[in-house]
C-alpha cells in the first residue's frame, strides 16, 4: 500500500480530506511542492523539506501571510530538543498527547483499510 485517502469528519460538521503517497515515480513527484489545507476563508501552505519548513497563508483576498518559517535540519531539532528535556527536565515542544493522537488515526486508518468500515474517534 503506498497511497491513501483519509476522510475525516470533525465533532464540528467539517470535512478534511487527505490523500498521501508515497509510491509516485520522480517524474510525477513534484519538489517542493506544499501541502494545502483549504478552509472558508482561505487556506495554508505547508512546505516541509529537510532543511526548510514554512507556513503560509492565503486569504481569500489572495493576500500571503507567512507564519512560521525555519532553516534548520527538522531531525536534528526535534532530536536536539528531546535531549534537552531528558537531561534538564525540561518539558518538550510537544508532549506526548500529539503523538498518541497522531498514532490513533495512523491505526483507525489501517483498521478502516483493512475492514472497509468507517472509525470513530
Amino acid at each position: 500500500m503506498d497511497t491513501a485517502t483519509i476522510t475525516v469528519k470533525y465533532e464540528s460538521g467539517d470535512v478534511g480530506n487527505f490523500t498521501v503517497t508515497w509510491g509516485l515515480p520522480p517524474t510525477v513527484n513534484q519538489p517542493n511542492y506544499p501541502d494545502r489545507i483549504f478552509g472558508a476563508r482561505g487556506y495554508a501552505e505547508v512546505e516541509f523539506q529537510m532543511a526548510h519548513q514554512s507556513l503560509r497563508v492565503i486569504d481569500e483576498s489572495g493576500t500571503a501571510k507567512t507564519v512560521s518559517a525555519c532553516d534548520e535540519d527538522m531531525y536534528h531539532r526535534e532530536i536536539a530538543n528531546f535531549a534537552r528535556s531528558i537531561l534538564h527536565d525540561e518539558p518538550s515542544i510537544t508532549s506526548g498527547r500529539e503523538g498518541k493522537a497522531a498514532l490513533a488515526v495512523s491505526l483507525a486508518t489501517l483498521e478502516s483499510i483493512r475492514t472497509g468500515k468507517r472509525m470513530k474517534l
